[in-house]
């Protein structure tokens, strides 16, 4: 469970409401794994104290927390997570390598998209520097050439065009437009109302979604078609600068 709240007041408020109902229904509350962490682009100049178990345990106060496998930070940003996801591309690369190496082209493709091309979180991220998105892509476009036994110094754009894949970026920015559009058609009342305040508000990551979809060109075909297959197909008819095909052969 998690709770969210603008002020320090406002948290300590939502934790006796829980600390009332757990007490009525006689739930005992972990301590050990209950911690606090405050979102600010900004150092808090004084230190705060959140009370549980009616006002009688402290919460850790947390700098960074681990929540569904997203990494978390203080500052909202998402290089953590990258690094995270580089060292995950890297060992799943190298297990394969081992494993898998005398297979023939076409089962080595099919294996690296399910070990290396499942990373979890880049759909999310949007506070990174520049720096940090380049070395995910080398880390993808490494292990991939390393799988294959080339060279590092192979282009990636001639080598994914003979074989017909998506390159990082573009396999990526795809991932991302298929969740906005599985948010897009979800029922849930929560998430439409998430998605109603981003589309008046115009925040970030609003402004990345329309990004992509109009820099891949696909803007029309993603807001209109429900077949995400359709859509990747879109992408790579887009990166081998064909035509989009008008239909799924």
């Amino acid at each position: 469970m998690v709770l969210l709240a603008p002020t320090i007041h406002g948290l300590q408020k939502l934790l006796n409401i829980c600390n009332k109902f757990c007490n009525d229904f006689d739930i005992v509350i972990n301590c050990n794994k209950t911690v606090c962490m405050c979102f600010s682009y900004k150092k808090l100049k004084e230190p705060f104290n959140i009370l549980l178990n009616n006002r009688t345990t402290k919460l850790k106060v947390v700098i960074e927390f681990k929540y569904l496998a997203f990494l978390l930070t203080t500052n909202l940003s998402d290089a953590l997570d990258i690094k995270k996801a580089i060292r995950f591309i890297f060992a799943n690369a190298n297990n394969i390598i081992s494993k898998f190496s005398s297979c023939d082209l076409f089962v080595k493709k099919l294996i690296f998209n399910a070990y290396c091309s499942n990373v979890y979180g880049p759909i999310l991220w949007l506070n990174y520097l520049k720096k940090d998105l380049i070395a995910f892509d080398k880390a993808y476009n490494i292990g991939f050439k390393k799988f294959l036994k080339l060279s590092r110094f192979t282009p990636t754009k001639p080598l994914c065009e003979d074989l017909n894949m998506l390159p990082c970026n573009y396999l990526f920015a795809y991932h991302k437009l298929c969740f906005f559009k599985y948010m897009l058609n979800s029922k849930n009342l929560c998430i439409k109302a998430i998605l109603n305040n981003s589309f008046n508000k115009n925040d970030a990551f609003m402004r990345s979604i329309r990004e992509l979809s109009f820099s891949f060109k696909v803007h029309n075909l993603f807001l209109l078609d429900t077949n995400v297959e359709y859509i990747r197909l879109a992408f790579l008819n887009r990166f081998l600068n064909r035509h989009l095909i008008d239909e799924i052969t």
